[in-house]
């Protein structure tokens, strides 16, 4: 006796024609929301959190095997009907619910296999409904096609498998990925084990999930390299780049705006601080440097203030480095601000040659620091 626990989607139904044509001994667990198997005389119409219930059925009718097909909406786990079991195992399942909707089901197949029962692939009747190797259509992917993947940040097995099928031993992150609503990620069998370890990192901080990821990546035997080993022209070095310089004023503002950047926690999100007159203005948060810079707007001053970006304390530098374009300057300005400092080769600076004529203009200055200041 098989037990076949079926959602919505016509998957199931494809599954369960198969069954019938080999006269298998079956029973249904209807956990689709229209009910679409209730004229099968095998088929129960069950809530899922009647868990009880679900196992007393299987256990009854002597299923040691059961198969999962077709979609089940995740439930309102404040009017979902429980029974005993139900609210015992409840907790397990709301706390899988937080990683995703993959989470909630390997809870389910670890409650079934503790009650000695087997899940098995819901492919194991129907292998004809997979794809193997090859090409399915008259057009065949070209290499542009080929060189690009989109993948859930959750698909840890995808991206590991795509960076191993094409021999890739090293990976370069460059741009801005948001960081996830993890109750709503995607996640594949190897994201459901490392979304632990990164939920983990994220308390820590933005800098603690990047570095977690690398260090995933490391064990996988993939090394991370720096997202300027192409574009070392990318980043600016030690000095001034633009007519104007800081005054005095000015470096007392940079040293007020370094110091207060140095006492943040090593996995603050903060690459950026904003000083006036040696008044801390603003510290940049979850919302990046455009809407620290967006609270700084002051009327009363013009040309005065600056905004110093580094990279996080203990940041691993081939990732994540503080950007500057056009847009951040132009930000800075409307901000009342006079310059922007930077750390030498631990900044990516986009459209330079734009950005040195627009400080000009406006009488605003870019500066680079290493160990003493160059001005």
């Amino acid at each position: 006796m098989i037990g076949l626990i079926f959602g919505d989607t016509s998957f199931p139904l494809e599954i369960l024609k198969k069954i019938k044509k080999k006269r298998l001994n079956y029973l249904i667990i209807d956990l689709s929301k229209s009910k679409k198997f209730k004229k099968d005389k095998k088929s129960y119409s069950i809530s899922i959190g009647q868990f009880g219930k679900i196992i007393n059925i299987l256990k009854q009718n002597n299923c040691k095997k059961v198969l999962f097909a077709g979609k089940v909406s995740k439930p309102n786990f404040s009017k979902i009907k429980l029974d005993l079991k139900g609210i015992y195992y409840i907790p397990r399942i709301i706390k899988a619910s937080k990683l995703g909707d993959a989470a909630i089901l390997k809870e389910i197949i670890k409650i079934l296999n503790q009650q000695r029962i087997k899940t098995i692939s819901s492919l194991t009747y129907n292998p004809e409904l997979t794809l193997k190797k090859g090409n399915f259509s008259k057009i065949k992917p070209n290499n542009k096609d080929k060189k690009s993947y989109s993948v859930s940040a959750g698909q840890f097995g995808k991206i590991i498998n795509i960076l191993k099928d094409n021999n890739c031993k090293n990976v370069l992150f460059a741009g801005k990925v948001s960081k996830p609503n993890f109750s709503k990620l995607k996640l594949d069998l190897k994201g459901i084990y490392y979304i632990p370890r990164i939920i983990k990192a994220a308390r820590v901080g933005d800098a603690a999930i990047l570095k977690e990821i690398i260090s995933i990546f490391n064990q996988q035997k993939i090394k991370t390299m720096s997202s300027l080993t192409y574009n070392p022209e990318l980043t600016l070095k030690k000095g001034n780049y633009s007519k104007l310089k800081p005054n005095t004023q000015d470096k007392s503002d940079i040293d007020k705006a370094i110091k207060t950047l140095n006492s943040l926690s090593k996995y603050n999100y903060s690459q950026g601080v904003v000083v006036r007159k040696k008044k801390v203005i603003a510290i940049e948060g979850k919302g990046g440097t455009k809407k620290m810079l967006i609270k700084c707007k002051n009327k009363k001053y013009k040309n005065n203030g600056v905004l110093v970006k580094f990279p996080k304390k203990k940041q691993d530098l081939r990732i994540d480095l503080p950007t500057v374009g056009l847009n951040t300057l132009k930000q800075c300005k409307a901000a009342g601000l006079k310059g922007i400092i930077l750390k030498s080769k631990c900044n990516i600076f986009l459209e330079r040659n734009k950005c040195i004529n627009f400080v000009n203009k406006n009488k605003m200055f870019i500066a680079v620091k290493w160990k003493k200041y160059l001005y």
